[in-house]
């Protein structure tokens, strides 16, 4: 498979690639080739592109080798054609997957994502993913890409289309340097602002794509995390036991969760005229898989409103769950959900988050498990996870800082007889009610469902929940 390089104004393709040597080694090894060409036309002096990408900003004496992918007036790319007919006709040649792109180049690689979203995938087909180094949002699309678009895609773009506000559904990855005096940091989070749940990464330098091992290893990360994702979602259907275990889950989780649980996935009703939309039964719909849903996290009551008010994320953040086709003997793929900035959310407590999730989920594979991953997540929160994940980090945040009175007064809330400190909160006498009922309809539930016979018929799967503390907590 192949990935596109697109490089900065004033350079070429062999120049930045002969930059990113460990990037390329990594990406080899998991069978993946950069292609790197250079822009068809050459600089021209006058062009007043905002990124001027030679030599890391400054100025070289010699400019004939030096390329661009549009010259630049006003708002109108001359020859923006060109370069997108070019890359196309390369695209089509062989077998690309996604785009790597820096600067001038990641304005292009944006251009490029617009055009196969508004195509609806005609456009660049099979685009799966992005990645933005130094790539900049605020400033308007070229006045003369709609005319390219309908004179190459017309007959794939809806009639009526705001190619202004086109927000791009594909996986993308944004870089940017803390200390980039041509792309500052708010230019870089309002291309971030176009896609659908981007991927934001902050490094301590300038203008310049980053490939220390520790930046690669999250570059190679997020490909990875898409490559996995991808084969997972044009996998075959799970079987009859696997997708009833699924299905299962999902009824459980709906229930126990009712105003945090989110359904993603489709699902047809089997009786229209008695749909009970907050039944997810097998028997009440039928899902298309892979299934996906979230779930609201959030304290699990108001008892410690005042004490966790810096302990949680300032918005609503959920945990996102889509099944594996062999989903619970492979765990499944895990992101979030939220409207947060990085200044709001940085990207070490986004990760943070996450690994404590796949480990929960590491530990119970083979049986359902994301009820404990939520309340590992909870947990997460509730222990400080915010403000342990954000120290000796150049990533600038705007997180409240957690009181350590407050902490230590949510620690006392339970202390074991080895004077361990558990951090559990009291709970009320309705709230034990209520969650030994849920306990209750649960095991019901599970306990109903008639066992596999030899034959094949019936419901069978494996089914293990924790109600309340079993060994050590978590």
């Amino acid at each position: 498979m192949k990935v596109l390089l697109l490089h900065g104004n004033r350079q070429t393709g062999e120049v930045l690639l002969g930059r990113i040597d460990k990037l390329k080694k990594a990406l080899s090894k998991v069978g993946l080739e950069i292609i790197a060409p250079d822009a068809p036309h050459l600089f021209a002096d006058g062009d007043n592109n905002l990124d001027d990408d030679c030599n890391d900003g400054t100025i070289a004496d010699d400019t004939s080798w030096q390329r661009t992918w549009w010259h630049r007036k006003d708002n109108v790319y001359q020859e923006l054609e060109e370069s997108i007919s070019m890359l196309n006709q390369l695209w089509n040649t062989e077998d690309f997957v996604g785009i790597i792109s820096f600067s001038q180049g990641s304005r292009l690689a944006h251009i490029i994502s617009v055009l196969h979203t508004t195509t609806n995938g005609s456009a660049f087909p099979g685009l799966s993913w992005v990645l933005h180094f130094s790539g900049y949002g605020d400033v308007p699309m070229p006045e003369n890409l709609l005319s390219i678009l309908k004179e190459h895609w017309g007959d794939s773009i809806p009639q009526e289309i705001d190619i202004e506000n086109v927000i791009v559904d594909i996986p993308s990855f944004h870089c940017m340097g803390e200390n980039d005096k041509l792309i500052s940091l708010q230019s870089s989070e309002a291309l971030s602002k176009c896609y659908v749940k981007p991927t934001v990464y902050i490094h301590p330098g300038s203008h310049f794509l980053p490939v220390k091992k520790i930046d690669v290893d999250r570059y190679m990360l997020f490909i990875n995390e898409v490559l996995n994702e991808n084969k997972n979602v044009v996998s075959e259907q799970p079987d009859e036991e696997h997708a009833q275990t699924q299905i299962d889950e999902v009824t459980a989780l709906a229930q126990i969760f009712p105003q945090e649980f989110k359904l993603l996935s489709k699902s047809t009703p089997i009786d229209p005229d008695n749909f009970d939309s907050d039944d997810y039964s097998d028997e009440n719909r039928i899902y298309e898989h892979p299934i996906k849903y979230s779930i609201i996290l959030q304290p699990q009551d108001d008892c410690h409103e005042e004490m966790e008010e810096n302990l949680w994320p300032s918005k609503l953040i959920s945990l996102c769950i889509q099944y594996t086709t062999n989903y619970p003997d492979q765990s499944p793929i895990v992101s979030l959900i939220h409207e947060m900035s990085y200044f709001e959310f940085g990207i070490n407590t986004s990760d943070a988050l996450l690994s404590v999730v796949r480990q929960v989920m590491e530990e119970e594979a083979g049986t359902p498990c994301v009820m404990s991953a939520v309340y590992a997540a909870r947990d997460f929160f509730i222990n400080g996870g915010m403000e342990s994940s954000s120290v000796n980090t150049s990533q600038p945040t705007v997180q409240s800082e957690v009181k350590e009175e407050k902490k230590a007064e949510l620690a006392s809330c339970c202390q074991d007889e080895g004077n361990t400190t558990l951090l559990l909160r009291p709970a009320s006498e309705e709230r034990i009610k209520e969650c030994n009922q849920q306990g209750l309809d649960i095991a019901t539930a599970m306990l109903g469902r008639e066992k596999t016979d030899q034959d094949g018929t019936g419901k069978g799967g494996r089914w293990r929940y924790s109600l309340g503390l079993v060994g050590k907590p978590r």
